[in-house]
């Protein structure tokens, strides 16, 4: 396991579960929604079903994941977080996802009041997060690469709440000078594609070398990618504002190109740095998460090729343009189903089975769960197999499809049932382990992690 791990500063594990136990139920929102035609798929242009499923899926399933990872990994990678782990995780769980239930409640009943009131606990949720981060990594005399990506993570964060916040007084009525597909934009690059990837950047700079004994990544892309990662964005959006204010449109697509080609660049190289290194792992042996963490890395990699190829002068590939054009929304939802839903799963698959076991040897109870077992194995199987066939299908199916919306709302509620049941059969091994009754496949310690 990677060096300065300190599992005795494991946070108990109600405070990661709350946030995964909820994360699959909007899945299941979302698929309810579009078998009830409150939301419509079958149109790839940008309207309200779009941004009521991106914000489904990314502050609802996406959002909480990462929220529940990052309350264990701090405390374990020897940042000082406040003694009372509890009182932070609990306001933002309820801020969060109180907040965001509103948010989709005011859509439903188009109320703007309701939409204030969403809107202003959701920015309090992100308002704890990063304040819990600031203050878990200001005592540290050295920083990690982890550390140090995590806070980049919420420099790209803090830039797509400034969008978020156009967006919102826009909404209201307010007038800006700025247009509003630009704000809209530089939310979706801020969040969908800096922030998403360097959080998950900054959690597999542990995840892999950790649990599939893989070669850590070179020390200069540790060092430096997230943090060029976000000067990137943070160059790009000054150089998009100045455009846009100078009214110098002629420049636009320029700065546009330059950004897809920067960021393009970088997702192929991270992509192709990880599939090196799991392909070169030092643990041999394949499971579901790994095959997971290949397809989405590869598939994450393919389209940054395509999406850099297109950003080139004169090219003939006008597949990925950030643009309003007709195929960005679908783009968008494949980008978020790899980052969000494959990779997200890899991590999950391994991260919450590994809890569950280290929660178990502290209490120390005998014997311990497999830990690969902890997890149903047909369960997890289901749950890899509905996101990678939705992320592929949500591809190459015909967009105006009359079945396109039942299929998709059918994927996405197998996937949340499937891994819905694998937490609650995770939960309900740890509960009869520390009640004393037998786990399933008992083991000793030193073979009890697969």
């Amino acid at each position: 396991m990677s060096s300065g791990i300190q599992f005795q500063s494991t946070p108990p594990l109600h405070i990661s579960m709350r946030f995964y136990g909820i994360a699959p139920l909007f899945l299941l929102l979302i698929a309810i929604l579009i078998y009830n035609h409150k939301l419509q798929v079958q149109n790839l242009h940008w309207h309200s079903d779009w941004i009521v499923i991106a914000h489904l899926f990314v502050l609802g399933f996406i959002l909480n994941h990462i929220y529940g990872s990052i309350f264990q990994l701090l405390p374990v990678l020897g940042a000082q977080t406040p003694k009372n782990v509890n009182q932070w995780s609990t306001p933002l769980w309820f801020l969060h996802n109180g907040g965001l239930s509103v948010f989709i409640l005011a859509w439903l009943l188009n109320n703007k009041l309701l939409l204030w009131a969403g809107a202003a606990s959701l920015f309090s949720a992100f308002l704890v997060y990063a304040l819990f981060i600031v203050l878990s990594l200001k005592s540290l005399i050295r920083r990690s690469h982890i550390h140090n990506a995590l806070l980049d993570s919420l420099g790209a964060l803090f830039m797509g709440l400034v969008w978020a916040g156009f967006l919102v007084l826009g909404h209201a009525g307010n007038h800006f000078v700025l247009d509003r597909s630009v704000a809209l934009g530089w939310h979706l690059r801020s969040l969908v594609v800096v922030w998403l990837v360097i959080s998950i950047h900054a959690i597999s700079l542990q995840v892999l070398p950790m649990f599939f004994v893989s070669h850590p990544l070179p020390e200069w892309w540790q060092r430096r990618a997230s943090r060029l990662l976000l000067a990137l964005l943070l160059c790009s959006t000054i150089s998009s504002a100045f455009t846009e204010l100078g009214g110098y449109q002629n420049l636009k697509d320029l700065v546009f190109n330059i950004f897809t080609f920067s960021v393009a660049t970088w997702v192929c190289l991270f992509t192709g740095l990880n599939l090196r290194a799991l392909l070169h792992r030092t643990k041999k042996n394949p499971d579901i998460s790994l095959n997971l963490w290949l397809f989405g890395f590869g598939l994450a990699g393919l389209l940054a090729l395509i999406w850099l190829i297109n950003s080139l002068p004169g090219s003939y590939l006008q597949l990925l343009s950030w643009g309003y054009g007709r195929l960005e929304a679908i783009l968008t939802g494949v980008w978020l189903l790899i980052w969000g839903g494959i990779i997200i799963q890899a991590m999950i698959r391994k991260i919450i089975p590994f809890l569950i076991w280290q929660q178990l040897m502290q209490t120390g109870s005998k014997p311990l769960p497999i830990m690969g077992r902890i997890f149903h194995r047909y369960l997890d199987s289901l749950s890899g197999f509905s996101v990678s066939v939705l992320a592929l299908f949500y591809l190459i199916s015909p967009p105006d499809w009359e079945e396109r919306g039942w299929i998709i709302a059918t994927l996405l509620l197998f996937w949340s049932l499937s891994h819905s049941a694998n937490l609650l059969r995770s939960a309900w091994v740890y509960y009869q382990a520390i009640s004393r009754e037998a786990p399933i496949s008992p083991t000793n310690h030193s073979s009890s992690i697969t």
